[in-house]
């Protein structure tokens, strides 16, 4: 099976995705900051209330907008390499960061922050029993590989004879992207009145904030159909657009939202697809170019997203130490933790063996 997207690199797919970096910069940045996760390490005495509804919005889409992201890629890589060569690749771009941050990075900064108790028994009986503490924000990375281990299962149940002669199927319109919503809205307020926002599970050592899965597997699996489909070159831009306002409109009206679970859920339900059509749709339109400063963002987007949580929260230990306005902290949190972590991973990239990883 191919599709026309398979033989044309998107450029605007590459410069979208590091955008959705520096935007996870920012989020983690403001963590310390703002009403954020009590699991974030650092809690800062200055906080600044008002970065709640940035925090909101930006964790309702950016995620389920990576997951779109590599399911769209996900069939045209296995169609270019096949299953086993499509594997090996997976374990080897996602599998060795993550042994490599959860042993060399993860493992060691925990250990310290509590206190450096005995070493065997913190391993074995507090850091092995949480897989969010494992890998913290590479938890993406397990989902993916699970996805990807899935991916190929279902392909080799399916047999090389499964309909892939079919017609198309016609991008969604307005309907059938508001269904979606719908859809997303329902099981979402139901899974939330007994997982709310920030309870993570363990299923082996994948950590799953359960509230936000039906929204990230849904999205990885519509990457898949539409890349199957053309989806991205066919949908109307006009549709797009106006999904970018839905998005935009009920991110603004955030703050007067009823609160509730079931309300909470129809509102990030608004936001996540309205901004996930309409930033694609936006890119599409205006970012596909390799020209200006997108090559050099795309290219060190994935080393920055392994690299960057460490880098900020360093920044924000040191901005601790002085007497400094909120908003002068946050800002120099995320220039250094922007700047910082483009250099670490561009000089990653340059040592031997690891430019195939980043």
């Amino acid at each position: 099976m191919t599709s026309p997207q398979s033989t044309r690199r998107l450029h605007f797919f590459d410069n979208l995705r590091a955008a959705l970096t520096l935007l996870v910069v920012a989020h983690h940045a403001c963590q310390a900051y703002g009403p954020g996760t009590l699991a974030w390490p650092v809690r800062s005495l200055g906080q600044w209330p008002a970065l709640g509804a940035f925090l909101s919005v930006s964790a309702a889409f950016f995620m389920g907008l990576f997951f779109f992201i590599a399911g769209y890629l996900t069939e045209g890589s296995y169609e270019r390499k096949g299953a086993r060569r499509y594997l090996r690749d997976r374990f080897v771009r996602l599998g060795v960061p993550l042994l490599v941050m959860a042993l060399a990075v993860h493992l060691p900064a925990r250990w310290i922050m509590s206190g450096s108790p005995p070493f065997w028994g913190y391993l074995t009986g507090v850091y092995m029993q949480d897989g969010l503490t494992m890998v913290g924000h590479l938890w993406f990375l397990c989902h993916l590989l699970v996805y990807a281990l899935a991916y190929v299962a279902y392909r080799r149940w399916a047999g090389p004879d499964r309909a892939v002669t079919a017609e198309p199927l016609p991008p969604p319109g307005h309907k059938g992207i508001a269904l979606y919503a719908l859809a997303l809205a329902v099981v979402g307020g139901i899974v939330r009145v007994g997982f709310p926002i920030d309870r993570w599970i363990t299923v082996g050592f994948v950590p799953v904030e359960v509230a936000h899965w039906p929204q990230y597997v849904s999205l990885y699996l519509l990457g898949i159909v539409a890349w199957r489909n053309d989806w991205l070159r066919r949908l109307e831009t006009r549709v797009g657009m106006i999904w970018l306002g839905v998005g935009v409109l009920a991110a603004a009206a955030g703050g007067w939202w009823p609160r509730g679970a079931a309300y909470g859920a129809l509102w990030e339900a608004l936001v996540c697809v309205g901004l996930c059509v309409g930033l694609l749709t936006l890119a599409r339109e205006r970012l596909d170019t390799r020209r200006g400063i997108w090559p050099f963002l795309a290219g060190g987007a994935y080393g920055v997203y392994l690299v960057h949580v460490a880098v900020v929260v360093a920044c924000q230990l040191i901005l601790e130490l002085y007497p400094l306005r909120t908003i002068t902290r946050l800002s120099i949190t995320f220039g250094v933790g922007v700047v910082g972590s483009y250099a670490i991973a561009y000089v990653l990239q340059d040592l031997p063996g690891l430019r195939r990883l980043l």
